[in-house]
């Protein structure tokens, strides 16, 4: 902890504070398990601007379309690309001339959380209690310019003023299982939950999502596996600078799944899914994509030899909105209102000692486009 003034000269008065822990420990016989990390600091942080570059042999993270047809690639028509033949920028910050005092907090929790395994053979209500846990972890990590000592030691925004808030990165993530060990049965409920928040030369640009999940699963015998699989969450989109990256879709999600595993080394898996999206921060009307999906993957593995897999989806999508649009692309899920078919095949196989080759293909075909996409990617690791 500093606190520095000057005599000579009319600077204003600097505060350093510089810190971290690290905690680990547990509660019972490991009942209760805990990893605490946590550090703070401060120092100069240049504000920023964005550029999307092309990046070499298609391995980028973003691609543009051009949404209004007039060929001049702008900020808004860039998209973080989920096709892979259309990965074929990179976004890269540019630093300004202009400096802001930033005072940082990194926060990393871990919690797991169980019940006595003496209580599994007990009976009763200690054995059904035993089915039951829990993972969890929290990360956060916040850039702000508060003049408040408090604000600056507390990881979370709290009560911060936007406009002293530089940058938000915060994740939670929580996993409460039932009967997980058991081969017969059990279900696990998830949430994921995602805040970015970070402040360019033309205002803040937040992404947020939220994810509840459920994923149930049955085993009829020892060769074949129901599951259930529902979900529901938001995507949340707002930008000071690009209003076409205004938007809140909330979305629901639900399908069976059927696996069947006749052998260690092969298994194959049937799947249906419906997916609702809705964008409630469209007052004009109701905009909306139904998605429907059905798939078939298939797994082949002997031992650490060889391992193909594949999988081919046909996928339904009707929307009612703007195509072209920021939001229509994260509707669609980079595909095309109507019929779309896509397919992968990923083969990995070990060619001597040391020696791995990884060959993949992937296909697309949706509706409107003149042409079928196709993707080849080889590589070869020496492992020394």
């Amino acid at each position: 902890y500093r606190e520095l003034e000057y005599l000579q000269r009319d600077l204003p008065r600097e505060l350093t504070v510089l810190g971290k822990v690290d905690y680990s420990g547990s509660l019972g016989k490991n009942l209760l398990r805990n990893e605490i990390s946590y550090a703070l600091g401060n120092g100069r942080e240049l504000q920023r601007e964005f550029i999307f570059l092309p990046a070499p042999n298609g391995d980028g993270t973003h691609t543009w379309r051009d949404d209004n047809g007039d060929g001049i690639q702008q900020l808004n028509e860039f998209y973080l690309a989920i096709n892979p033949e259309e990965k074929l920028f990179i976004k890269i910050f540019v630093p300004t001339d202009t400096y802001v005092e930033a005072y940082t907090t990194l926060l990393n929790y871990r919690i797991q959380a169980r019940f006595p395994e003496e209580w599994k053979s007990v009976g009763g209500f200690k054995s059904f209690l035993h089915k039951f846990s829990n993972t969890s972890s929290l990360s956060v990590e916040k850039k702000v310019t508060s003049d408040d000592f408090a604000s600056r030691l507390n990881p979370f925004i709290g009560g911060i003023d936007r406009d002293q808030i530089l940058s938000l990165r915060q994740v939670i993530r929580t996993s409460f299982f039932f009967n997980r060990a058991s081969a017969k049965y059990g279900f696990d409920l998830s949430l994921f939950d995602s805040q970015l928040k970070q402040l360019l030369s033309g205002g803040f640009e937040d992404q947020i999502q939220q994810d509840w999940k459920l994923n149930t699963r049955y085993n009829f015998n020892s060769v074949t596996t129901l599951r259930l699989l529902g979900g529901t969450g938001n995507r949340v989109s707002a930008s000071d600078f690009l209003e076409n990256r205004n938007y809140t879709i909330r979305q629901r999600m639900f399908g069976p799944e059927l696996a069947w595993q006749p052998s260690p080394f092969f298994r194959i898996t049937g799947n249906y899914a419906f997916t609702k999206k809705e964008n409630t921060q469209n007052l004009e009307f109701n905009e909306f994509a139904n998605i429907h999906q059905v798939g078939m993957d298939m797994r082949y593995a002997k031992a650490i030899k060889t391992t193909l897999t594949g999988n081919l989806k046909l996928i339904q999508i009707a929307y009612n909105g703007q195509v072209n649009s920021p939001v229509g692309y994260e509707m669609l899920q980079a595909l095309t209102a109507g019929t779309n078919v896509t397919w992968t095949l990923n083969w990995l196989q070990k060619i001597g000692t040391g020696l791995q080759l990884n060959l993949v293909y992937e296909g697309r075909n949706s509706q409107g486009l003149d042409r079928i996409v196709h993707v080849g990617r080889m590589q070869v690791s020496a492992l020394f």
